[in-house]
């Protein structure tokens, strides 16, 4: 146990509904993700969108192009998956990976919990 990501911990999904690669050439579609996450990532990935944060999160699959071929890890491919296969990592995603939690900023609600904000102005009246 160490209070530090590990880069290196990934577990697979398994994508429902078998090989859909062209000829089947294995028997089930994976994809290897990262599973812990540090601050820096989760920044990042804030400050990004999906494939964004699926380019941070996937590090290897079987995946193959529409021609057959052995299709990279890169952003063009993460785009170009159907919606069925996102909605798949992202339920996977929410139950799988460990994500550094980062403390609201100012504005916010409160850390001890409750709903209030940060705000200056707040009880302060403005004139009418």
């Amino acid at each position: 146990m160490s209070r530090f990501a590990n880069k290196r911990s990934t577990a697979r999904l398994v994508l429902a509904g078998g090989c859909q690669c062209p000829d089947s050439p294995h028997d089930e579609d994976w994809i290897d993700l990262r599973t812990e996450l540090g601050t820096a990532d989760v920044v990042a990935m804030s400050d990004g969108n999906s494939i964004d944060t699926l380019e941070r999160l996937v590090v290897d699959w079987n995946l193959r192009d529409p021609d057959g071929r052995e299709a990279p890890v890169d952003r063009e491919h993460i785009g170009d998956l159907f919606a069925d296969a996102f909605s798949q990592l992202d339920g996977w995603i929410e139950q799988n990976v460990k994500v550094a939690t980062l403390p609201k900023a100012s504005g916010g609600p409160s850390r001890n919990g409750s709903r209030a904000t940060a705000s200056s102005s707040r009880g302060r009246r403005t004139g009418r």
